[in-house]
């Protein structure tokens, strides 16, 4: 637990120099998470969303001539591939490597934010909330096991809460 401290540490100093840096912000949530301070997670995580929304994304790129472009939801040329992550990108040329290179160094992935949060939730015991997350994150990313697993938890608590209802 201490070298988390060290770490939140070092990422608040990251934001007192960018305040508006949405993956140190990310990050500060998800280590808050490790050492389960909830409510502090979900602060970090709804600013690093609303800093850098995923509708901001899949609204529209502006290319060189000042066109509007589509942006593609999912990886490698024209979605050929099964891969299932959310890539930032228009319709020019480009290869698994740059996609790669560029999630290294930045780009989001939505998926894993959206997973975070709705756990987040669920521990907190919001459960629709949770709910709404991860099926965002199964949107973004179909094929990842664990949020169906997390999904499955929610939903047999939302369950159960209807259940003790009725009596």
């Amino acid at each position: 637990m201490k070298y988390y401290g060290d770490a939140l540490y070092n990422v608040q100093c990251a934001l007192e120099i960018k305040s508006a840096d949405h993956y140190a912000l990310e990050v500060c949530g998800n280590i808050y998470r490790k050492q389960h301070k909830y409510e502090e997670a979900l602060v970090d995580y709804n600013k690093s969303l609303e800093l850098y929304p995923l509708d901001m994304i899949l609204e529209h790129d502006q290319n060189q001539n000042g066109k509007k472009e589509s942006c593609k939801v999912g990886g490698g040329k024209d979605d050929k591939d099964s891969q299932d992550l959310l890539v930032r990108r228009n319709n020019v040329g480009y290869d698994k490597g740059f996609v790669v290179t560029q999630q290294i160094f930045g780009e989001r992935n939505f998926s894993r934010i959206y997973y975070q949060r709705g756990d987040t939730y669920y521990k907190l015991g919001m459960y629709e909330l949770a709910l709404k997350d991860l099926n965002r994150a199964l949107e973004l990313a179909s094929g990842y096991a664990p949020i169906y697993k997390k999904r499955a938890y929610v939903l047999h608590k939302l369950e159960s809460l209807n259940d003790t209802d009725i009596y």
